[in-house]
């Protein structure tokens, strides 16, 4: 059972990964490409592999989901209960999706080793506060208020903040600079280098993909962003097994929760979070000892 859901996570972060590129990415720059010859062939080809990533990545999620859950028991029935409420009218769906964000969440925390616990605990923050934030303002809307509701906004923006911090936290704590490694300082720097120029050089254009791709609306100062990619891929090349593929896909997920694959895909990547790591493993062996 482990075997099958290990390689429908590595499966899974694909699939995820490729939808991010084709879908959000891709899709959003498309008025830019020259629709004309092979070009037009190649983005029409593109977007069809991306349709397909994005179908395949909702169905590998729900799996791993159901798989990850279901080695750990005690989360399971607890989960069911609140996903229950998934079809009860058009606003409870909104916290039933919080409080199963919350369980999932303290069982990753509880799993995850000390070095990361700060930093994922600002990023369950931050999408907890983004969920909040779409609730009220769901129940806003339902209730026939005008306008938006009180607070809404500052719940958005101190998530947005919170989320390009947590992976920062995760960095210092990981203390990379201890016992660096060329290759993965090399990653992180090239992707902060990167996503700096692209702030730099098309600001609108970077921030309609942050705003469509991962929920960010870049309100803050830029180098806060850039630092924080970096900063992911130091955390991600720390963990390893389930860990790493869980981490991988919070961040691809990010904070637009605003369609059903990216809701399951950060519920999957908390689950993932859950299941034991090496500190479960050291724990196993101390106690066979």
């Amino acid at each position: 059972m482990r075997e099958v859901r290990a390689s429908l996570a590595w499966t899974l972060v694909l699939a995820v990964a490729a939808e991010f590129l084709l879908v959000r990415l891709l899709s959003r720059v498309g008025v830019y490409i020259p629709k004309a010859g092979p070009v037009l062939t190649l983005y029409e080809g593109s977007v069809v592999l991306g349709e397909v990533s994005f179908n395949l990545s909702l169905g590998l999620a729900i799996l791993v989901l159901i798989l990850a859950v279901w080695e750990q028991r005690p989360v399971a029935l607890a989960l069911l209960l609140v996903l229950s409420t998934l079809w009860m009218g058009p606003v409870l769906p909104i916290f039933g999706l919080l409080a199963g964000l919350l369980l999932l969440g303290a069982r990753g925390l509880h799993q995850a080793r000390p070095a990361l616990r700060p930093g994922l605990g600002l990023l369950l923050l931050a999408q907890a506060m983004h969920i909040l934030a779409i609730g009220l303002q769901r129940f806003w809307v339902e209730s026939g208020l005008p306008a938006e509701a009180p607070g809404s906004i500052w719940l958005l923006r101190g998530a947005e903040l919170l989320a390009a911090l947590a992976p920062l936290a995760m960095a210092v704590g990981q203390k990379p600079w201890r016992r660096p490694e060329a290759r993965v300082l090399g990653a992180a720097g090239a992707a902060t280098m990167a996503l700096g120029a692209a702030l730099w050089l098309q600001p609108d254009l970077t921030g309609v993909l942050a705003m469509f791709s991962l929920g960010f609306s870049l309100s803050w100062p830029a180098p806060l962003y850039a630092l924080a990619l970096g900063a992911a891929v130091l955390a991600c090349s720390s963990e390893t097994g389930a860990h790493r593929f869980g981490l991988i896909l919070l961040f691809l997920a990010g904070l637009g929760l605003n369609v059903n694959q990216q809701q399951v895909v950060i519920m999957a990547g908390w689950a993932l979070l859950g299941l034991p790591g090496v500190r479960g493993e050291e724990e196993r062996l101390r106690d066979a000892v």
